[in-house]
């Protein structure tokens, strides 16, 4: 029986140290990346705010192959907003509440567990091309439970952030790679042209 009621006390003492120091862990905790794209803003701007384009490469896409995404009624800009189902990553949401000309996007989140979380998507001009950032706060609550959990769950987000965001990256340098070949191409069609054929076109033109 001593052993016993000792074994009792030190179990309490461990769950009010954790109960303290889940009271101690901040209710609202963030991550934030960023990634420089060397593209303008009006290339990168869909991946913010259009629903389909925002998904691919967004972190539960980078975390969970096996994800199903349904989309609502709105596919761009504010009130756009699709669901996520995956055996990974769970269920949630997200929403794009607020976007400006400033190259802000907002998004609301909302966890299969219950939680919320916020979100941020802004573009800051440097050198030739824009400084992508991303960020997500989750909010727990007073769910004890959830503020731990969120210790790690910023973990897997922030790797997942930074995958995605590599991903973007790649996509849109790519995509003005080929804007400016067809360009150069379509120039040196011009320089090369014949004589007449270039004043065909010109009296057509007349």
């Amino acid at each position: 029986m001593v052993w016993l009621k000792r074994g009792l006390g030190a179990l309490s003492v461990v769950v009010i140290a954790l109960l303290a120091y889940g009271l101690y862990l901040p209710r609202i905790q963030s991550v934030e990346t960023s990634e420089y794209i060397q593209a303008p803003t009006e290339l990168i701007l869909p991946y913010l705010l259009q629903a389909e384009k925002l998904q691919a490469w967004s972190p539960q896409r980078q975390l969970d192959s096996s994800l199903v995404i349904l989309y609502g009624p709105i596919r761009a800009g504010v009130g756009a907003q699709y669901q996520w189902m995956g055996k990974s990553v769970g269920t949630g949401s997200l929403a794009i509440v607020s976007s400006d000309s400033a190259a802000t996007v907002a998004t609301r989140l909302q966890l299969g567990d219950g939680e919320t979380a916020s979100g941020w998507l802004q573009l800051l001009p440097k050198d030739s091309g824009q400084v992508l950032i991303q960020g997500f706060s989750l909010d727990a609550g007073w769910n004890l439970r959830a503020r731990y959990g969120n210790l790690n769950r910023l973990d897997g987000l922030k790797a997942g952030m930074l995958q995605g965001s590599s991903l973007l990256k790649e996509w849109v340098e790519k995509d003005l790679q080929m804007r400016e070949a067809q360009t150069v191409a379509a120039s040196d069609s011009v320089a090369h042209a014949p004589i007449d054929t270039l004043s065909t076109e010109v009296k057509t033109a007349e």
